[in-house]
């Protein structure tokens, strides 16, 4: 029988904070400080993460986004738009693949000329 996947607990801002403290400040072990707040390694990693890209604000408790669902034609477009960056990146890859190749053939021919002599 499958297991159900627990529902999250929303920890305190306080609770937190105290626990990057202890990581950032005190240079308490990872493990440690999971261990001491009862949560897992990754919770901790994905704290620790948010709070040395936005602070305290990104350590607060947020409510469910309640964005709009996208229509199945913005949804293509958006793909659209997707797979055309991907289709000028594989562009731009094949362009560079080609100028390093032509660089290592000259390269290959300056090195024969040079031992030639």
């Amino acid at each position: 029988m499958p297991r159900k996947r627990s529902q999250s607990k929303h920890h305190p801002l306080e609770t937190k904070l105290k626990a990057v403290n202890l990581l950032i400040d005190e240079r308490v072990p990872r493990m440690e400080v999971a261990i001491m707040n009862n949560i897992s390694l990754g919770t901790l990693n994905n704290w620790l993460k948010r709070y040395q890209i936005e602070g305290v604000a990104g350590l607060e408790t947020k409510a469910p986004s309640k964005s709009k669902k996208e229509t199945p034609i913005e949804e293509l477009e958006r793909l659209r738009v997707i797979e055309q960056k991907y289709y000028e990146a594989q562009e731009d890859i094949e362009i560079l693949k080609k100028f390093r190749a032509s660089l290592e053939a000259s390269e290959n021919q300056s090195v024969s000329k040079r031992s030639s002599r």
